[in-house]
């Protein structure tokens, strides 16, 4: 049986336009992701949408783990990722209000720590994705034609991480318990994956959520140029 796309569908809005950077996007380069993802990866072919600004994988090449290298990433300070943290802590506050009453934007406090990022190499990317393209004439055909129409898709290269936690303080700026049916309701709402930290039912967190991308738009000109010989 052929090998088809695996399509996964992660609408997450962008950061503003490259003209008017900020924060994490003007500091390091990288497109923000105003909520942390566990979607995303080096090889992927996503579509970009300019209004709502949003992105979706469109395809998953397959690459071996060992082809990607990881290494230390910025040290990104808390008025670089101000925005992502913000809006992270209102999409938790709109869940958590259902169970405590007080959770409110301003009571959620969202830290990221241990920064890397993960790299796969441009000609590995293009191998990858171009054997996976090859029994997948459809898609090739879909993307043309979408980018024919002005579509625009792009690749990644690169992707920022970060471990993400948060806390829910009260009115008293006490760290509250948050319970595990409101973590599981976040995960299956967002498609992430927090835990409690360490045992501790008051410290919420993920590891290795992306929170930036870098994409080459020249890479899926190419692939498609191939494609069409």
């Amino acid at each position: 049986m052929k090998r088809y796309i695996l399509v996964i569908i992660a609408t997450i809005m962008l950061a503003s336009c490259a003209s008017n950077q900020v924060g994490l996007e003007k500091h390091t380069g990288f497109t923000e992701l105003p909520f942390p993802s566990n979607a995303f990866k080096s090889g992927q072919i996503v579509e970009i949408y300019s209004n709502p600004r949003k992105v979706e994988i469109t395809f998953q090449s397959d690459i071996p783990w060992d082809q990607a290298t990881t290494s230390e990433g910025w040290n990104i300070s808390s008025a670089e990722t101000s925005t992502i943290r913000a809006t992270l802590a209102t999409e938790i506050s709109k869940i958590l209000k259902g169970k405590y009453e007080f959770a409110s934007t301003e009571n959620i406090q969202v830290d990221f720590t241990n920064t890397k990022t993960t790299v796969v190499a441009k000609n590995t990317i293009y191998t990858a994705i171009k054997a996976g393209l090859k029994d997948n004439s459809d898609l090739v055909d879909l993307i043309a034609t979408y980018m024919d129409d002005g579509t625009h898709f792009d690749v990644i290269t690169t992707t920022l991480s970060a471990n993400v936690s948060f806390t829910l303080v009260d009115a008293s700026k006490n760290a509250v318990e948050i319970d595990s049916e409101v973590i599981q309701k976040l995960n299956s709402d967002f498609n992430i994956d927090f835990n409690q930290s360490d045992g501790s039912k008051k410290v919420i967190s993920g590891s290795n959520l992306v929170i930036g991308i870098h994409t080459d738009p020249k890479l899926i000109r190419l692939l498609m140029k191939k494609h069409s010989k």
